[in-house]
């Protein structure tokens, strides 16, 4: 048979308590090494609908500076979908030799979703 004292209760949220401050610690250790690596002033959000055929180029201008515009990053933080996809939306760099080069001031990305709407956080890394 169980032991279900009010000890053990106080035991778990402790423990609990004690995970969630782990966690919190973790994660203002991870946003404090992103800080460090971009440069504050090198990042921009951007809101883009993609190609209505999936998988083909949509250019994307931005006002970043890189030293050399293939350095430019984004990360995707929302989207909107003109219907409901089959699969996950997602968003990439053409890799092919035969992609468009981003140039200053552009870059150019594809979405498996045609029409698709993503928030975009551009951003150009610190090189240490």
């Amino acid at each position: 048979m169980a032991n279900f004292s009010p000890t053990s209760d106080k035991d778990q949220q402790a423990k609990t308590d004690s995970a969630i401050a782990a966690l919190r610690r973790d994660v203002s250790a991870q946003t404090n090494a992103f800080r460090s690596q971009v440069s504050a002033a090198e990042f921009e959000h951007q809101t883009v609908t993609f190609n209505a055929t999936s998988h083909a180029d949509t250019e994307i201008k931005h006002n970043l500076r890189p030293r050399d515009p293939e350095t430019v990053r984004y990360v995707v933080t929302g989207w909107e979908l003109p219907s409901r996809p089959i699969e996950s939306p997602f968003v990439y760099k053409d890799t092919s030799p035969q992609r468009r080069p981003w140039s200053a001031g552009t870059i150019t990305l594809r979405c498996n979703i045609g029409g698709a709407t993503a928030r975009l956080l551009l951003f150009t890394e610190v090189i240490k």
